[in-house]
């Protein structure tokens, strides 16, 4: 009928193999897969499934809506629009094209990128944790056009809630705020959630995090000087101590402290299974990374699960393990939780 031959162009489309990965919306991604993108005769990438495609699509036309809503209400600070920046490691010049330059009131010009998010990703983005691949991106736009400030403006697609994630040098902790529909403002915590008639919009301030260009130089330089037979290292790969015992084989109940026995992996500190999680699940090149890696499902939910005894003789990296920016400035970060899925990142 009708569906079939849009679901059938986006499969063609999905069939290309990644184009440059010098770009700087590449800043955060594994330089590893970064090197095998790099060289498309060695290294074929898998088809990128049609329904990924079209929720990347469904992200460009809330993009395209809020530089029109911005270009009506916000004419005068808006700014340009598609702000070409570039950084330079050993002699190449890496480009990226921020989608807005807004001049904000008290803060001067910022680079601001529009992101549509899910639930999940939206309620992170209220505690200030953003990914890291993004907040790589967006540190790669301020370096590059030497601005101090960075604004995301994230869209939640479920309830069309509003959210202003602003990074600046001159803020030195995490705060979030929330307009009610009486015009007050109300500090957000995790631990006193607010249902969503209660408020309107939000805003986040987060810290400037300097480390991050050493950390997106150092990936570039390393993807510039890979081959096929000499490639970075792995930035990403399956967990082997188990989360529940903390490796230890048993763990103590929380009031009385009393011993028990860890059944998820019975006793041995190690997990039996070892799954790829983000990036590595849906990473083009993983075939690659984790050649013995097959599809199971828990549930409903396909995992990949790696041999434990391959898992143990592949190098990992670990660069940014848990980082999700809510560490800097703020002494009791936690991590994020690992029972939800990450649904709304890019891909390419």
């Amino acid at each position: 009928m009708l569906i079939e031959r849009v679901i059938d162009f986006y499969i063609e489309i999905g069939k290309k193999h990644p184009g440059n990965p010098f770009r700087l919306s590449n800043s955060g991604r594994c330089a590893r897969a970064l090197a095998y993108q790099r060289f498309p005769s060695a290294f074929k990438s898998e088809p990128m499934p049609a329904r990924v495609l079209m929720i990347l699509e469904e992200g460009k036309r809330v993009d395209k809506w809020l530089k029109e809503e911005f270009r009506t209400h916000c004419a005068k600070s808006w700014g340009s629009e598609e702000k070409e920046f570039y950084i330079e490691v050993d002699g190449i010049k890496i480009f990226g094209h921020a989608d807005g330059v807004p001049n904000l009131e008290s803060y001067g010009r910022t680079v601001a990128e529009l992101k549509s998010m899910s639930n999940y990703g939206f309620r992170n983005a209220l505690q200030g944790k953003i990914d890291y691949a993004y907040r790589c991106q967006l540190n790669s736009y301020v370096i590059g056009g030497g601005l101090n400030n960075a604004l995301w403006v994230c869209y939640r697609k479920e309830t069309s809630h509003l959210l202003e994630l602003f990074c600046s040098k001159n803020i030195e902790k995490i705060e979030t705020r929330i307009l009610t529909p009486s015009g007050g403002w109300l500090q957000y915590t995790p631990e006193s959630p607010i249902e969503d008639d209660e408020w309107q919009r939000a805003e986040v301030t987060h810290p400037f995090d300097p480390k991050l260009h050493e950390e997106v130089v150092a990936r570039f330089r390393k993807v510039i000087h890979a081959t096929p037979t000499n490639l970075p290292d792995r930035e990403y790969g399956p967990k082997l101590v188990c989360e529940k015992c903390d490796g230890n084989g048993f763990y103590l109940t929380e009031k009385k402290q009393i011993k028990k026995p860890c059944t998820a992996c019975e006793e041995t500190g190690k997990i039996l299974e070892p799954k790829l999680g983000f990036p590595c699940s849906t990473c083009r090149f993983k075939n690659h990374c984790w050649p013995g890696a097959t599809l199971q499902f828990d549930g409903k939910k396909p995992v990949w699960v790696v041999p434990r005894e391959v898992a143990e003789m592949t190098p990992v990296c670990h660069l940014h393990e848990h980082l999700n920016g809510n560490h800097i400035g703020n002494s009791s970060a936690k991590s994020l939780p690992s029972n939800d899925p990450l649904d709304d990142v890019e891909l390419f």
